[in-house]
C-alpha cells in the first residue's frame, strides 16, 4: 500500500504502527521496502510483510525475491503465502 493511500484509510495506518511497535519490543530491526529496493538488500531480510490489498504487478514483484511473506489484511495466494485476515463483523 502507498504511504499516500495509507494517510487515507487511519485503519492501515494502525496497523502498520502496531505491527511496527510489536516487532520492535522483539528486537527485529525494520527496513521499509519497495520495488526499487536492492534485491541484496532484501536478501539479508528474515521476512516480508504486506499491508492492505496487492495487485498483480507487486505480487509479480514479491515472487522473485523468493523470501517469507505474510499478508495482513487481505490473503492474495492462500496457497503461496501467510496471512491474517481480520474477520470483524460490523
Amino acid at each position: 500500500m502507498s504511504c499516500e493511500a495509507e494517510l487515507e484509510d487511519v485503519y492501515y495506518l494502525a496497523l502498520r504502527v502496531a505491527l511496527e511497535k510489536y516487532l520492535t519490543a522483539e528486537g527485529y530491526q525494520l527496513k521499509v521496502v519497495h520495488p526499487s529496493t536492492a534485491k541484496e538488500e532484501i536478501k539479508e531480510l528474515k521476512a516480508l510483510f504486506c499491508i492492505g490489498p496487492m495487485g498483480t504487478p507487486s505480487l509479480n514483484w514479491l515472487e522473485t525475491l523468493k523470501q517469507p511473506v505474510i499478508f495482513l489484511d487481505s490473503s492474495p495466494c492462500p496457497d503461496r503465502y501467510s496471512a491474517v485476515v481480520m474477520d470483524i463483523a460490523l
